[in-house]
């Protein structure tokens, strides 16, 4: 079944979809206007159909979001909420703007209190993460 997502749609009679703003193994990301609170946000739809476990995925997408709704720590992306289209699972989180650490490291050399910092700040959040029996895998 093809994902039809536009610009334009309105999810949950709240969420307006602006454009497609990533993509990757397992997901594609897409920037959308929470008309309510009059902020962005993003939404993270699981690709449909792309291996031949998609069930497994579903599942596993779905125990994702339910695990992450649960987390409040400065350190990990807030969520908003959950639904699905077209019977694709999606969820709405905090728009974090800006350059990846990936982005930042390929640009410029770090001093080492910044790197202290980051890998402290890292270990922190991964550290609240693993505190709520969580195994991330997905670092980024």
């Amino acid at each position: 079944m093809p994902f039809s997502i536009k610009k334009g749609q309105v999810l949950q009679e709240r969420y307006r979809i602006k454009e497609k703003i990533g993509e990757g193994g397992m997901s594609l990301v897409y920037l959308a206007e929470d008309e309510d609170q009059k902020k962005k946000v993003a939404i993270k739809f699981l690709k449909p159909g792309i291996t031949s476990s998609y069930v497994e995925d579903v599942i596993r997408f779905k125990k994702e979001v339910e695990l992450v709704s649960k987390l409040d720590h400065p350190g990990i992306i807030r969520s908003f909420g959950t639904g699905e289209f077209e019977n694709v699972p999606y969820i709405v989180t905090e728009l974090l703007e800006g350059e990846t650490l990936a982005e930042l490291i390929r640009k410029k050399s770090f001093k080492t209190e910044e790197t202290l910092l980051i890998v402290h700040q890292v270990t922190e959040a991964l550290s609240y993460v693993h505190s709520r029996g969580i195994i991330h895998r997905d670092i980024k």
